[in-house]
């Protein structure tokens, strides 16, 4: 064998260990949101969709948001809560709720309702819901009226959550 042969199978041999070793290296599965800048330090799964849970609203909605742009983020921000623990989702939701200017306030509650509470929502989520109809129980933001429909709402999702279980 001459120098020259040798060295290609040594260096074949090299690509093929580097290769191997590279893709034996376990996946990162991805978890980023446009609207988040998540720290380089949060490395698993769950610690970056939790911070992103945490901080997505931190910018709030603009006054001048159009209904698309509202269903956009609320879709995006919805999809992290699947697997987080209420702990982390309720005060992300009332701060999105809290933060929201009075004129986008229907808008960002339609959302919501279109995406956490219909059936048809791949995104259902009946617990995350009931957190924002519990604010708006609570909140003097809104009329008495629409107040007592979030608490007749409340009730029949916790009814309905009740008999389900048994």
């Amino acid at each position: 064998m001459t120098t020259s042969m040798t060295s290609r199978i040594v260096l074949g041999l090299l690509t093929l260990i580097t290769l191997v070793l590279s893709s034996c290296r376990p996946e990162k599965r991805s978890i980023d949101s446009a609207r988040v800048s998540v720290p380089a330090y949060l490395s698993t799964p769950t610690e970056r969709r939790d911070y992103i849970i945490s901080h997505y609203w931190k910018r709030g909605l603009s006054p001048q948001a159009t209904k698309g742009e509202v269903d956009g983020l609320v879709l995006d921000f919805c999809g992290f809560l699947s697997g987080a623990s209420t702990a982390t989702i309720r005060p992300a939701l009332v701060r999105s709720l809290e933060q929201c200017p009075d004129e986008q306030l229907p808008v960002l509650l339609a959302s919501y309702r279109s995406i956490l509470a219909n059936p048809k929502s791949h995104l259902r989520d009946e617990d995350s819901y009931k957190i924002i109809l519990h604010w708006l129980i609570r909140t003097t933001r809104l009329d008495p009226s629409l107040r007592a429909e979030a608490q007749q709402e409340y009730v029949r999702i916790g009814s309905q959550q009740r008999g389900t279980q048994h």
